[in-house]
């Protein structure tokens, strides 16, 4: 998937560059040294943290639902 739509094409922008793609982690992996694997889950676990309020994020909280 384009790591965000679901469409299972993990390089695929659909010529958008607000999606997210394989190609994103890759650098974000490369700009901390670390595995693209450690970066998904760094991602899964922040997304945890944020959904049950320990963490909060200045552009998405999970009541906006879908925001």
């Amino acid at each position: 998937m384009c790591l965000s739509c679901g469409c299972m094409e993990p390089d695929a922008g659909h010529g958008d560059p607000r999606h997210i793609t394989m190609q994103h982690l890759v650098e974000a992996a490369k700009a901390e040294g670390l595995s693209v694997e450690q970066v998904w889950r760094n991602m899964a676990e922040t997304m945890e943290k944020v959904r049950q309020g320990e963490v909060r994020s200045r552009v998405w909280n999970p009541e906006a639902r879908g925001r």
